[in-house]
């Protein structure tokens, strides 16, 4: 189909039943409930999704079209966690084409002392509010038609909360 983005799942394990039981609320994280069967423009998906819970934003559950990413110099902000949702969203704004493959084509290991599983630090705070900053910057970079606008505040404020909400807890 062309696609500049192709979306799809992740079956995610654990390597001992007390992980799986901690990690069964991170493990949910990693899968699409609704059926998104025409390809859309990044936007509109990103509405899609998040309408239905479905927008997620872990790049191993994705993949790229390099040619895509080099012309639109897209990459990972180095130095912070928590990079896949800028990163994510400047994808969706700037993709054309995006479909969705419900299937799993990949597996996700849950494991202890990652970034899914550890405790909070002040890093974690960091880098959300590094990730809100980039995109904000691409949200107001990119051209998104006017009816298509809604969503990507909304994207962004789930990732404000998410860092207030931590340093609260801080």
């Amino acid at each position: 189909d062309e696609l500049d983005l192709l979306l799809f799942n992740t079956t995610p394990f654990t390597d001992n039943e007390e992980l799986a039981e901690q990690c069964k609320e991170k493990a949910k994280y990693y899968g699409r409930q609704g059926s998104y069967d025409a390809v859309l423009t990044g936007p509109q998906m990103a509405a899609a999704m998040k309408k239905n819970g479905d927008y997620l934003p872990s790049a191993c559950i994705q993949l790229t079209r390099r040619a895509f990413l080099l012309e639109n110099h897209l990459s990972f902000i180095p130095g912070v966690i928590h990079e896949d949702n800028a990163y994510t969203f400047a994808v969706f704004m700037a993709a054309q084409r995006v479909g969705y493959d419900e299937r799993a084509y990949f597996r996700r290991r849950l494991r202890s002392n990652s970034i899914m599983t550890s405790a909070y630090s002040f890093h974690n705070v960091y880098s959300y509010y590094v990730c809100c900053r980039e995109m904000n910057h691409t949200l107001s970079a990119m051209k998104i038609p006017q009816d298509d606008t809604h969503v990507p505040p909304e994207i962004i404020h789930s990732i404000l909360t998410n860092a207030r909400r931590i340093y609260n807890e801080l």
